[in-house]
């Protein structure tokens, strides 16, 4: 039993060991390293994204972080979530963008928390704006012989009504739901992108998309390149070797899989259906 004791004990030493000194063991704790994000897609569910970013975060190892994003966009609040964890994590290390195919509307509301945002000459980004859109189907629903029922507390509570034609009174209200939120989009980008005064901002915030070459001559990103340039940008930042292997927390295999994957399309699966969203979406 002695000897086996000693021979678990030496090989349970090894492996600390080897775990140290391995790239992805333990999250690659001992090996200074460059962290990667990817947002891909429609952002609707933004806790796997703030649950990886709050784990960037906390590792000692990760010294900066690269948010890749291809995203036409998503949800007001989802973007909004992802934004201010990225305000928080760019407190303590420094959060480099790299803008893909598309990286739009919320995809470029969540770039504007990074300290510096790169894009391809190609890159469709920008459209700067809110979108709220319904269907009517009270010509439908008279043609199929529905009869709609309802009872409500207040005269505004179902507005709006996929059954209704809207009024002039609603439309007043919604918009001014539409006029506070791309309030707060420019209000973003006016604190991500501190050079440009504020009159530009508005000028260029009218939904409009942008080439990445457009972008970056009209200010609002700060470099040409793609996830080469960013990873060497910020490799020279934090004095790394630019051919270091950037990490990644593998969100299959790891140990919170159960936070960032399954969970998280659980999550997206329970959503109640709604045809009423603010979004930042390009369109």
């Amino acid at each position: 039993m002695v000897t086996g004791s000693a021979v678990f004990i030496g090989l349970s030493l090894i492996l600390v060991i080897l775990i140290q000194w391995t790239d992805q063991g333990s999250f690659g704790m001992g090996h200074r390293q460059i962290g990667l994000i990817e947002v891909n897609g429609m952002i609707l569910d933004p806790l796997p994204v703030v649950e990886q970013i709050q784990t960037m975060e906390q590792l000692d190892h990760v010294l900066g972080v690269i948010l890749r994003i291809e995203s036409p966009g998503g949800s007001v609040a989802a973007s909004q979530e992802i934004h201010e964890a990225l305000n928080q994590l760019r407190r303590n290390k420094p959060v480099y963008a790299s803008l893909g195919s598309v990286a739009a509307s919320g995809g470029y509301y969540i770039a504007c928390g990074t300290d510096r945002i790169i894009a391809s000459a190609g890159t469709l980004t920008g459209s700067i704006g809110v979108l709220l859109e319904w269907a009517n189907l009270e010509e439908l629903g008279k043609n199929a012989g529905v009869k709609m029922y309802r009872i409500k507390s207040g005269k505004y509570k179902n507005v709006p009504s996929l059954f209704e034609e809207i009024q002039e009174n609603e439309r007043d209200l919604l918009t001014g739901v539409v006029d506070d939120t791309h309030e707060q989009f420019v209000q973003a980008v006016l604190e991500g992108r501190p050079g440009l005064e504020e009159s530009r901002v508005r000028e260029l915030a009218d939904g409009r998309v942008f080439s990445g070459k457009q972008a970056f001559e009209a200010g609002l990103v700060d470099e040409l390149g793609g996830y080469a340039s960013v990873v060497r940008r910020l490799s020279e930042k934090l004095g790394l070797s630019p051919n270091e292997e950037v990490f990644q927390l593998d969100l299959e295999d790891s140990g919170i899989s159960g936070l960032l994957g399954l969970a998280s399309l659980e999550r997206w699966m329970k959503q109640p259906f709604s045809g009423f969203r603010l979004n930042y979406l390009m369109h």
